[in-house]
């Protein structure tokens, strides 16, 4: 009895696992005709894209690069994929090279103008340029849709890629209105619209809020314009370099440091306002005034020219007198007047009146009295050197005792004290006489050779 009650309870249980077992394998099955159905599914969604793309080949389209609006619709926008083009120039090219040189890279891609073929999204150059070159894109916004030469434009919005592969030169991308520059191994992005029909090339914005720059900036072309900045302009504390004309609008401070023209081969202008230049100036190449005055009444300073000639053109005022130091004070190229003040004038070394010229003192009957505590000598020793000397007045010869003792003129006669010796010719004029006023003795020689003295002795009558 109970091996048969085991007996019963055992196939009981095998009955459970049969059961348990028929149900998992009807599980695995509905799972394998799930994924058999998704497979297959797959495979007719796979086979359907590889219609489309053959049709879309077979019109034209340009497959790869932009998605064709015929496709399914999607609830959002549709999903991008990595997209990787051949370079060339032919059709098989996603990414056109374009040739060396400076400005025959034109294409209007409204047209089969890429090698008689619909030209792509993407322009690329050589990796070696001769020179720097530019590409010009026209009728972007009806650009043919796909390869080869189909007439199929595009519609909505899309975009375009610009390579510049060349380490040296520059590629400027140019829409005809608008360009864009892209440096030595860069890149950049455009866009274009169908329904403006402006067949323009929408670049990156070229207005930033704030822009840091880490490591230099290098402006290549056209202008840096802050014209329209209230802002400051700020430098960093290394050197800065202008190297054409600069204009201060509102005035220019140097707060600090130097201001170095020295290296310039240029010349230095002012306006017709006041300068005022308040440390000591050098002059190493001379000064030109070419109009107005040269004034420094306002200083308090010395005025000092250096070794070299000094030229004075017009009228010198001297109000706190005149020193010579050294050299000569020469003015004998001038054909003008030399006047001194009313003030004393001494002359401490000779003084000589050239050629045919007079010396002059006063003028007439209002002449100062002129002394000379030297010897005067009139004309010279030898033959055609004699000089005559007019009086007109009275002459007077004083003894060193003031004593008016040997000649004296006046206007009705000439008087002679002390002893005369007249050794030549005297003759007085008819109706004149020769009077002795006193007593004394009249010595006349003979002009014979032995000079016999004759004297008579004249005695009170």
């Amino acid at each position: 009895m109970p091996i048969c009650k085991f007996c019963k309870q055992w196939r009981a249980c095998l009955q459970i696992s049969f059961v348990v077992l028929t149900l998992s394998m009807a599980a695995a099955m509905i799972g394998m005709a799930r994924t058999i159905n998704g497979l297959h599914d797959e495979l007719t969604s796979l086979s359907k894209s590889q219609l489309q793309v053959a049709a879309s080949r077979s019109e034209g389209s340009d497959f790869g690069d932009e998605f064709d609006p015929s496709q399914e619709k999607h609830s959002g926008a549709p999903p991008r994929h990595l997209s990787m083009f051949g370079i060339g120039t032919d059709s098989s090219a996603g990414c056109w090279l374009l040739s060396d040189h400076a400005t025959s890279n034109s294409f209007d891609v409204s047209q089969a103008t890429c090698n008689f073929l619909n030209c792509p999204s993407c322009f690329i150059s050589p990796t070696s340029l001769s020179q720097a070159t530019t590409l010009t894109i026209t009728g972007c916004s009806t650009h043919r849709w796909g390869i080869g030469t189909g007439t199929r434009t595009r519609s909505g919005v899309w975009g375009y890629t610009f390579i510049n592969r060349d380490s040296t030169n520059t590629m400027t991308v140019t829409d005809g209105s608008g360009s864009w520059v892209l440096s030595p191994l860069a890149y950049v992005h455009a866009y274009c619209d169908s329904a403006s029909g402006s067949n323009r090339l929408y670049f990156t914005t070229t207005s930033v809020a704030t822009l840091t720059v880490a490591d230099g900036f290098t402006l290549s072309g056209g202008n840096f314009d802050a014209s329209a900045s209230t802002g400051t302009f700020q430098t960093g504390s290394g050197a800065i370099s202008l190297n054409g004309d600069v204009t201060a609008a509102s005035g220019f401070t140097l707060s600090s440091g130097n201001f170095d023209a020295s290296g310039s081969t240029g010349t230095f202008q002012t306006s017709s306002g006041a300068v005022s230049v308040n440390g000591a100036v050098s002059m190493a190449q001379g000064l030109t005034i070419t109009n107005g005055n040269f004034d420094a009444s306002g200083s308090t300073g010395t005025f000092q020219t250096s070794t070299g000639a000094v030229s004075l053109k017009g009228s010198v005022t001297c109000d706190n007198g005149f020193t010579l130091s050294s050299g000569s004070f020469d003015a004998s190229a001038s054909t003008g007047a030399f006047s001194t003040g009313s003030g004393s004038v001494t002359f401490n070394g000779p003084v000589s009146v050239t050629g045919t010229n007079t010396f002059t003192v006063g003028t007439a009957g209002s002449g100062g009295a002129t002394r000379l505590y030297g010897d005067v000598t009139v004309g010279g020793a030898s033959a055609g050197q004699a000089a005559d000397i007019d009086v007109f007045g009275a002459f007077r010869r004083y003894d060193h005792d003031s004593a008016r003792n040997v000649i004296s003129s006046a206007s009705d006669g000439v008087t002679l004290k002390g002893t005369l010796s007249l050794d030549g010719g005297t003759t007085v004029s008819s109706g004149n006489n020769l009077a002795i006023a006193t007593y004394g003795t009249i010595v006349v020689v003979s002009s014979v050779s032995s000079r016999v003295a004759h004297r008579f002795r004249m005695v009170q009558a």
